[in-house]
């Protein structure tokens, strides 16, 4: 089965025996996600990234990531 390891990881996380399941890591393209506001609308955006620098920095996203996709959550922001 091919599916986006966000969504694969989100699935196994809630799964009720996820050691039933694994996570093959194939040679393909890592993909952006994004949020959608007007370009002109620079104080949300700046909003936007303070904050998620933020629950980086305190440990809260990745609480949040672990909750939701498990070990496998992979963002740029989780990276030291």
């Amino acid at each position: 089965m091919i599916i986006d390891s966000t969504y694969a990881g989100y699935y196994v996380n809630h799964e009720s025996n996820p050691k039933d399941y694994r996570i093959i890591n194939g040679s393909f393209p890592k993909e952006a996600f994004g949020v959608g506001m007007r370009k002109t609308d620079t104080t949300m955006r700046h909003k936007i990234n303070r904050g998620l620098k933020i629950l980086a920095k305190n440990g809260t996203l990745a609480k949040i990531n672990h909750k939701w996709f498990g070990d496998a959550a992979d963002s740029p922001l989780l990276k030291k």
